[in-house]
């Protein structure tokens, strides 16, 4: 399935974001993150307070939703995911276009592995 996504994907985006910009809409957080969260109880309910708003925007609810998910999964996994759909994206381009293997190689110098380790810097 994750192979079927990455191969589609870049001919996708541009009607997935359309679709983000469609109603409903609301104001969505935009860093949503366990970081940007504070969880306490006040009268004996269970609490929650978003935090660092500077980047909310108008948007589909889904995408916090989304990044939230995406954000919360551990560094060796998010590695190993991304790393892995690396491999798959060069796989592909080079199926699809042989001539282009060398250059799409050189260009991808820098793989998600390498962004990865940027991020927890």
């Amino acid at each position: 399935y994750i192979a079927e996504i990455a191969e589609t994907f870049p001919e996708d985006v541009a009607g997935i974001m359309d679709r983000l910009t469609l109603p409903p809409r609301t104001i969505i957080h935009g860093d949503y993150r366990l970081d940007n969260l504070f969880f306490g109880q006040a009268g004996g309910v269970d609490t929650l307070a978003a935090i660092d708003w500077q980047i909310s925007a108008r948007g589909r609810g889904v995408f916090d939703v989304a990044y939230f998910i995406a954000g919360s999964l551990p560094f060796k996994e998010r590695e190993a995911r991304d790393v892995a759909e690396h491999a798959l994206h060069v796989q592909r381009s080079e199926e699809k276009h042989p001539e282009e293997s060398t250059d799409h190689q050189r260009n991808s110098s820098v793989g998600a592995r390498d962004v990865a380790r940027l991020e927890d810097a």
